[in-house]
């Protein structure tokens, strides 16, 4: 979206497509709570530490501080704005991490319940497939504005479902 945004070419589409984005990661906040995953200011503070030491070592680590410089902030300014919102993705990280083993410890009860006598180290494999956790990751997200009380119509009209 921001390429189009540049060339100022942003759709209906490319709004309710960022408007569904939030409402996901809000959602997911929401659900990430309720399911206790709590992260502190400090564990995030912890966590842009690394990421800044990271970004130290990459190879565009001048279009990085370009960036920066464009914001109108200094650096530790504009990841201090940040330390919320990194906050809150690590506690859906942790939420989303939580119910892809739930997922997991779901298929491992039922191969052992069907009895399908699959040796441990096809057991292992359902734990290490990785598309499988990308599509379990890419369905939560979905699903998470069709199992809430939210719903996108119209021209953006939010609608609140009552039960």
């Amino acid at each position: 979206i921001a390429e189009k945004q540049l060339s100022g070419a942003v759709t209906y589409q490319d709004v309710k497509d960022i408007v569904k984005r939030i409402l996901e990661e809000k959602e997911l906040d929401c659900k990430a709570e309720d399911y206790g995953c709590e992260k502190s200011k400090e564990e995030a503070e912890n966590y842009i530490k690394e990421l800044r030491t990271e970004l130290k070592e990459v190879d565009n680590y001048d279009e990085y501080l370009a960036f920066i410089a464009g914001t109108g902030m200094n650096e530790e300014v504009y990841w201090q704005t940040k330390v919320e919102s990194y906050r809150r993705q690590l506690m859906r990280n942790e939420y989303m991490e939580k119910m892809y083993h739930e997922f997991l410890s779901g298929k491992e009860n039922l191969i052992s319940e069907e009895g399908s006598g699959m040796a441990g180290q096809e057991k292992a494999q359902i734990k290490e497939d990785s598309q499988r956790k990308i599509d379990f990751m890419r369905d939560l997200r979905e699903n998470i504005i069709k199992e809430s009380e939210i719903e996108i119509i119209g021209n953006l009209g939010l609608y609140i479902r009552s039960n």
